[in-house]
């Protein structure tokens, strides 16, 4: 539950929680009750909690049994799911979920077979909310060319993240029917997971002020929210 933590516990965790908060937000905007909502990867429940909160159904996966027992701990009403690392289906009934998330889960939403399913677990009119790293980003490719170099690897894995263009990602999900409500690109500045720099708010606000935000193709991180249509996948 590494990330639920760091969220929570350091100024550059707290920054990417509000900017997810916000998607998480847009995303509740666009659906009008609580019904059924899914989340993929869920560590200790922290996205879910909300839901529930607001009267929503949901169901809870992960590949850590640790995190999802504190997940089952926090939720009692959730359903927990334990998935294995290589599954390449999300465990659920076609059309069974209006909101689906997917946030800080990269092998998950950066796999070929993400948009396929999103679309079939989704009901028409289903919401995605999810976080993707952009591997055309310069965080992206200095990231990735450090993986060259083990001596220099830092907590930020090319091999599991940043193995997606976001704009190809994007045009992936709209081919499979889905619209882009919100889309804020960030960590444009070099700090770490777990740092707790003083710097990060001035930081924080440089990126608004410069429109940094604004330019998801090019961002670091992507929060977005996207909507599948009540048409079929485009062909």
């Amino acid at each position: 539950m590494f990330t639920e933590r760091v969220g929570i516990a350091t100024r550059w965790g707290i920054y990417l929680t509000a900017i997810e908060r916000q998607a998480l937000d847009a995303a509740l905007a666009l659906l009008p009750r609580p019904t059924d909502a899914l989340e993929l990867g869920c560590q200790g429940g922290r996205w879910s909690e909300v839901l529930v909160g607001k009267g929503w159904r949901v169901t809870c996966t992960d590949v850590d049994e640790t995190a999802l027992d504190a997940c089952r701990a926090r939720l009692p009403t959730a359903r927990c799911v334990l998935v294995k690392p290589e599954d390449r289906t999300i465990p659920c009934e076609d059309g069974s979920a209006d909101f689906l998330l997917c946030i800080e889960v990269p092998p998950v939403i950066q796999s070929d077979w993400f948009p396929a399913e999103a679309h079939r677990v989704l009901r028409p009119g289903g919401v995605v909310l999810g976080v993707i790293q952009n591997k055309r980003s310069l965080r992206g490719m200095f990231v990735r060319m450090r993986e060259r170099f083990p001596l220099t690897r830092g907590p930020e894995k090319g091999a599991d993240t940043y193995t997606v263009s976001y704009g190809e990602w994007k045009r992936s999900m709209q081919r499979m029917s889905f619209r882009f409500h919100f889309q804020r690109g960030f960590c444009w500045f070099p700090f770490s997971r777990t740092s707790d720099s003083p710097l990060v708010p001035a930081c924080s606000r440089i990126e608004r002020v410069l429109g940094l935000q604004k330019v998801p193709a090019a961002s670091p991180w992507v929060a977005f929210v996207a909507r599948k249509s009540v048409a079929g996948p485009a062909e």
